[in-house]
């Protein structure tokens, strides 16, 4: 996953040893940055966690099989003097929760 922190555009590298096929993703404003990276819905696929320190706004992209498209789902608002400290599955259900 590469971001650009100047203007926001997102892309995805799907990696076969040394070769890849890149694709853009949306982009996404410069005050969000990616805080964890995670299967937090179960399918076995890495989704991404993004959060705005500033504002407290908080949104999971649930990823596809290639991790070239997403489903965004924006979770509760969190005050900006608390950040993620970890991801594990806590309560053993297959999904990542948030520390």
């Amino acid at each position: 996953f590469w971001r650009n922190v100047v203007d926001g555009r997102n892309y995805v590298w799907v990696m076969d040893g040394a070769a890849h096929a890149e694709t853009q993703l949306p982009s996404v404003g410069t005050g969000f940055q990616v805080v964890a990276v995670a299967d937090f819905n179960g399918d076995g696929r890495m989704d991404l966690l993004w959060r705005n320190s500033t504002d407290g706004r908080n949104y999971v992209w649930l990823m596809n099989a290639g991790g070239t498209s997403r489903t965004e789902a924006q979770l509760p608002n969190v005050p900006a003097a608390f950040e993620v400290a970890g991801v594990g599955d806590f309560n053993f259900d297959g999904k990542a929760d948030l520390l």
